[in-house]
């Protein structure tokens, strides 16, 4: 099962990360660097939407503070957006984000593992969705 973990995780897997703490934001980029991810940071909502717009070099999942305003994606299929929650159990739609928005909610403090594997998962099942629509 060990070679399977990194299955579907090329340099070409692109998460979009938006509006963390710049403390949150260096670690999720560092530790998802490592893994082979090819991390983009939006600077503004606008940057994301634009970012997420893009068909040449498509973002395969959004990672966001569930207290943040999500991008809004153009295309038919929206990236899978994991939301990053303060706090305890349900915490997601209390603090800004509708519950049916998410596709995966990871609470703080943040797990390396649950981060990566749900990057993982999300990335390969967009990529796989984005090709039966093409």
């Amino acid at each position: 099962a060990a070679a399977g973990r990194g299955a579907g995780v090329t340099a070409r897997t692109r998460p979009l990360v938006w509006r963390l703490s710049p403390v949150i934001l260096a670690a999720a980029t560092d530790l998802l660097g490592r893994r082979g991810y090819h991390v983009v940071v939006a600077t503004s909502r606008g940057a994301a939407e634009e970012l997420m717009a893009d068909s040449a070099e498509p973002i395969d999942c959004v990672i966001v503070d569930s207290r943040a305003e999500l991008p809004v994606a153009s295309k038919e299929v929206r990236p899978p957006v994991i939301a990053l929650v303060h706090g305890t159990a349900g915490g997601a739609g209390r603090d800004g984000l509708a519950q049916d928005a998410l596709d995966r909610v990871l609470e703080m403090p943040l797990d390396p593992r649950s981060l990566c594997d749900a990057v993982r998962q999300l990335a390969v099942a967009y990529e796989e969705s984005r090709a039966s629509v093409h």
